[in-house]
């Protein structure tokens, strides 16, 4: 009764809210455009606790795989609104500085009032189709044989023996391709690997390729190995030289949510996340987002010690400056009102990315030779600048569907998500396999807030499809 209550209450504000969205999106608002702002920034933090709240009552918990997906979601696409909430701001936020070219120039406040007010719509729509599609858990979980603890273990076996063969060659490559990144920052600058013609024509994307199954071939380790102490002790070791070699050359997201995943993949196999284990980490957080600042700040010229040591001395407010740096990813949708939503010459990015998460080959030899991805193309084509911009979640629903189809697509595409994230209808302690792909397809698709959907469809494909389907032909060999 409780979970029925939630999701049609969730409905029910979409709903409200989505009628609501259509009567004053992108309507003038004369001199009361400063309180707006603030106004909508302080509903984007009323927003984060109900989608906390309604999710804890259908799931049982705060934490869970969809609520930490959420938590950079909103950290991302309204990061910078939640710091003007509490009247806090940066002589580079959004609308006080030019938006990465002078092509765009200064969003005005009228513009960044119709981001706000998309942002937050697609937000909700998002979650409105995650409670939609939200599947409690089977009771066959209660009643299973024998015959399903022996499918279970063999599942295990062949997942382990998959994940220690990609392992030999995935963790050389993704140590490899860190260590040559790191190289290429510090001799050309942050980012050079996506614009420098020279670095790219030296990539090696076989090497690219095999790196992409780094996260999976860890996790598969983990959970093949049941947890045994010392295979756990080698996953984190390795991951932690992994984790410094990438922020030394600056870079945060490439070990960030893995290890965010890691630790929440730990607690689910050691014990619940309480209050007092929650208190003990704290400090550990508050660190991490002070070096995570740091980093931001020293890669513009270089990391080193005392660029490290002059940023933490300079960049004032860590916490303040991590949420302005993360929330810059509600620019590109500001960039596409302010702009036109269609002004992407080449199609639907979501046909081209299903299409291109093999090979983009497919795309540019049949179907639009001209085809550039659509966070490339707003980079280096569109705005003209030397380095990756991103993209983001509510940009790309924006970019294909328009101001108020994008809503509708959020909402899909929340369902999907959700259903992904959901481990409520595995069980954790037997089925590997479902916790192998709920966790190593979480961990892709979190990059989807920030970068175009192709990116995550190849990062999924060359990880959790191509480990589970060698899981599948050698179970198929082994029965034959």
């Amino acid at each position: 009764m409780k979970m029925r209550t939630s999701t049609f209450f969730v409905l029910v504000i979409t709903v409200f809210s989505y009628i609501l969205y259509v009567s004053v999106f992108d309507i003038e608002y004369g001199q009361n455009e400063n309180r707006i702002i603030w106004l909508l920034s302080v509903l984007g933090i009323a927003l984060y606790i109900f989608v906390l709240w309604t999710w804890k009552q259908l799931y049982g918990s705060f934490y869970s795989l969809y609520t930490i997906f959420m938590t950079f979601a909103f950290a991302f696409t309204y990061g910078q609104c939640f710091m003007w909430a509490i009247g806090v701001h940066s002589d580079s936020e959004i609308g006080a500085t030019i938006l990465y070219s002078t092509k765009i120039g200064i969003a005005s406040k009228h513009d960044i009032i119709c981001t706000q007010i998309m942002t937050l719509m697609g937000l909700l729509a998002f979650h409105c189709g995650a409670v939609l599609s939200y599947k409690k858990k089977s009771m066959k979980l209660a009643t299973e044989t024998q015959d399903d603890d022996a499918h279970f273990e063999t599942d295990r076996k062949n997942l382990y023996l998959v994940s220690k063969v990609a392992a030999l060659f995935s963790f050389p490559a993704a140590i490899y391709n860190s260590i040559k990144l790191l190289i290429v920052y510090r001799t050309y600058g942050y980012g050079a690997n996506l614009y420098n013609k020279d670095v790219i024509s030296s990539t090696n994307n076989v090497v690219i390729l095999i790196s992409m199954m780094f996260f999976a071939s860890l996790v598969g380790l983990i959970i093949g190995s049941n947890y045994k102490k010392r295979i756990v002790i080698f996953c984190y070791s390795v991951f932690a030289v992994y984790a410094v070699i990438c922020a030394i050359g600056g870079d945060r997201g490439e070990w960030l949510y893995p290890l965010v995943f890691l630790v929440w993949l730990h607690i689910q196999h050691y014990g619940k996340l309480n209050i007092r284990r929650f208190l003990k980490y704290v400090p550990v957080g508050v660190l991490l987002i002070v070096i995570l600042s740091a980093i931001s700040n020293a890669r513009k010229h270089g990391v080193t010690v005392e660029s490290l040591s002059s940023s933490l001395s300079t960049s004032g407010n860590p916490i303040s400056s991590t949420f302005f740096e993360m929330g810059k990813q509600m620019i590109i949708p500001l960039i596409f009102i302010q702009e036109g939503w269609d002004i992407y010459p080449y199609g639907n990015t979501y046909v081209f990315a299903v299409l291109g998460m093999v090979t983009e080959r497919v795309i540019t030899g049949i179907i639009n030779p001209q085809y550039v991805s659509v966070g490339g193309w707003l980079s280096q084509e569109y705005l003209g600048i030397d380095y990756g911009a991103g993209f983001s979640m509510i940009g790309e629903a924006l970019v294909n569907f328009g101001p108020y189809f994008c809503i509708i697509a959020l909402l899909f595409l929340g369902m999907i998500y959700s259903r992904v994230m959901n481990t409520q209808n595995i069980d954790c302690k037997k089925d590997s396999i479902g916790l192998f792909f709920k966790v190593t397809t979480a961990e892709v698709i979190i990059s989807s807030i920030r970068n175009p959907m192709i990116t995550s469809l190849k990062n999924w494909f060359f990880s959790t499809v191509i480990m589970l389907l060698a899981v599948r032909i050698i179970k198929s060999l082994r029965k034959g």
